[in-house]
């Protein structure tokens, strides 16, 4: 049996992971605790981690009980139809993560326009840009290299936030 990813109805995490379990079916939706503030008041909730995503760990057989569950709408995989998988290391370092940190100080990193990246591979690799859109897993730069100006569209996987200590500037993952 492997792990993988589902991708569900927007703010449908929780109610699937419910709904999975009770067919039996392992699944994991990584929770945190936020502080919310409303008008009248402040109050701590309980929100998925990653939206929109649910763990489950199938044989295959199981994956179309998985998709006649409500909220699932499809898995996440390559093109050609394979389905990703995660490995179990992956899904316990998640679960690590989340009983060793405060989950108000677990935040999911998103870029903002003009911020300074670095591409970290491939043939751009260790050029400098500037962020001008992001949608998804995918971000949309301008390298200002040779004097030249180009538009490219790159995985943000790849992509390294820069900050700048003194003059020098370095390279922090995301």
């Amino acid at each position: 049996m492997n792990w993988y990813v589902i991708y569900t109805k927007s703010r449908f995490e929780k109610k699937t992971e419910q709904l999975l379990l009770e067919k039996g079916i392992e699944a994991y939706c990584p929770k945190r605790e936020v502080s919310k503030q409303w008008s009248d008041r402040k109050k701590l909730v309980v929100e998925p981690l990653f939206r929109s995503y649910v763990f489950v760990k199938i044989n295959l057989i199981q994956k179309y009980d998985v998709l006649n569950t409500e909220g699932v709408v499809t898995f996440i995989g390559y093109k050609g139809g394979q389905m990703a998988t995660m490995r179990e290391s992956e899904i316990e370092r998640i679960k690590a993560m989340l009983n060793e940190y405060d989950h108000q100080n677990i935040k999911i990193k998103t870029f903002e326009p003009n911020e300074l990246v670095t591409i970290a591979s491939g043939a751009f690799m260790d050029f400098q840009g500037r962020v001008i859109d992001h949608k998804g897993h995918k971000a949309i730069l301008y390298l200002e290299q040779l004097g030249l100006k180009l538009e490219i569209d790159l995985d943000k996987n790849i992509l390294q936030k820069n900050t700048i200590l003194g003059n020098q500037p370095t390279a922090n993952y995301l």
